[in-house]
């Protein structure tokens, strides 16, 4: 009886442990960021380093007003953790976004026929725009007046006549006004590059923030080099391009959640089985 008490107990607890797994294994289309600490699904990251090459450090890009993006890179813990190298998330920290623009390569050749590494569906337009727990690389759910997702560059527009238009409610959210204002993950865009490709200085590769094509912005704002490690976006009522940091950051080294609750069910069925068998012992002592 013992026996059978035990191996139904310990069921029940293998049961809310993976249900538990399986809930934290929803879409990772949003991300959360704590202290300096980025969640994207199951995976949590940090900067890879300390500070950005102009000497101010990314914890104040992360806890500042303005909006940044992180980029995945390898890290020591980057194939136990799953961190899905490449992934693209972006922290409007409660900005009204109507734009977010990524783009790579040499500021005047990024276009459609340009090479690059994202690995979105290549066009214009809206395609398709909700994304789900199996396809990750699109945009957060609505209506885009113009999506551009093109090897060597990532944008999109929610509006060109001050209207917004993203759900606020419902699955594949990033919106609480209709506006682009909540984090997001675009998933994995360019899963294969590597951190000093990604932030190079050498023309046609890396990150650019740029006004268009043939207009670079003037900027070193995080000492890379003109416009390098950084992207644009706009937001709804105010006049100008905004530019923002892409800060590099690897998974924390730590064991990933299903370790973890596999241990905390065998943690719970030996304490419950220790318990049950004081339990039969003091019964039989009783019994004499």
């Amino acid at each position: 009886m013992t026996r059978r008490v035990f191996w139904r107990s310990l069921a029940v607890v293998a049961l809310l442990a993976f249900s538990g797994f399986a809930a934290k294994r929803s879409f990772a289309g949003s991300i959360s960021v704590v202290s300096g600490t980025i969640t994207s699904g199951t995976v949590q990251y940090v900067p890879v380093s300390g500070t950005a090459p102009n000497g101010n450090t990314w914890a104040s890009y992360m806890s500042g007003t303005s909006p940044v993006s992180y980029f995945v890179v390898p890290g020591p813990n980057d194939v136990v953790a799953g961190s899905k190298l490449g992934t693209l998330m972006f922290d409007p920290k409660g900005k009204n976004a109507s734009t977010v623009d990524y783009r790579y390569g040499y500021f005047g050749t990024i276009g459609s026929g340009t090479a690059g590494p994202y690995v979105f569906t290549t066009g214009t337009g809206n395609p398709g725009s909700v994304s789900t727990s199996v396809i990750e690389r699109t945009m957060p759910a609505g209506v885009w007046s113009n999506i551009t997702t093109f090897p060597a560059r990532l944008a999109g527009a929610i509006s060109l006549t001050n209207t917004p238009t993203l759900i606020t409610s419902g699955n594949n959210i990033a919106s609480t006004s209709g506006w682009f204002d909540l984090p997001w993950s675009f998933g994995a865009v360019a899963p294969t590059v590597t951190q000093s490709l990604m932030f190079s200085s050498t023309a046609g590769q890396g990150f650019r923030a740029v006004a268009s094509v043939n207009n670079p912005a003037t900027l070193n704002l995080l000492g890379y080099g003109n416009g390098i490690g950084m992207f644009l976006w706009l937001e709804t009522g105010v006049t100008g391009n905004k530019y923002g940091a892409v800060i590099p950051v690897q998974a924390v080294p730590e064991p990933s959640s299903f370790v973890l609750a596999g241990l905390g069910i065998v943690a719970g069925g030996i304490q419950l089985r220790r318990q049950l068998r004081r339990g039969s012992h003091r019964t039989s002592s009783s019994a004499q």
